[in-house]
């Protein structure tokens, strides 16, 4: 389970540092985005969050996301 969780992590954290790097944004800048649409997040977590050190949340996640102008798409959803 956990290596299943650490390979998601790794894909959203090279997503998400890709999003930010390639759109010209800054941490701070993304710090600011976030913070404006409700999420009160540090540089230090966006950081440890690209590094694969944080694991945000469903709600955080959106947020960052959506901050980056990105959404979340999922396939394919199966629950046991």
């Amino acid at each position: 389970m956990q290596k299943d969780i650490s390979m998601y992590l790794n894909k959203i954290t090279d997503i998400l540092q890709r999003k930010r790097i390639n759109q010209n944004i800054s941490v701070e800048d993304l710090v600011k985005k976030c913070n404006e649409a409700g999420l009160n997040i540090s540089s230090d977590t966006i950081l440890k969050l690209e590094k694969g050190q944080y694991i945000p949340n469903s709600d955080q996640l959106f947020i960052i996301l959506t901050a980056l102008g990105s959404e979340i798409e999922i396939e394919e959803l199966i629950i046991k």
